[in-house]
């Protein structure tokens, strides 16, 4: 008799930590990724692109300070190449 007592108690606590398990598992989950994705906002500030619309695009371009005048981006920089015989 007190073996069936104890084999009952045992599936009892088994079933009552497999329902525990079930709900507070998730639970416990979902925090703990909630957690780490606000620390790894905080510590790379991706906190703009989580503001953003899903389909909006914008552009940050960096401005340019005056360039100087004569030099331009698009000749590039004169190599004088020497031949060898």
């Amino acid at each position: 008799m007190g073996f069936l007592r104890f084999l009952l108690i045992l599936i009892v606590c088994y079933y009552i930590f497999k329902l525990l398990v079930r709900f507070i598992l998730p639970l416990l989950v979902n925090y703990l990724f909630k957690k780490s994705q606000n620390n790894f906002n905080k510590q790379f500030g991706h906190r703009e692109e989580m503001n953003k619309q899903e389909g909006k695009v914008t552009i940050n371009t960096p401005q340019k300070n005056n360039p100087k005048k004569g030099s331009s981006d698009k000749s590039g920089e004169y190599i004088d190449f020497e031949e060898f015989d």
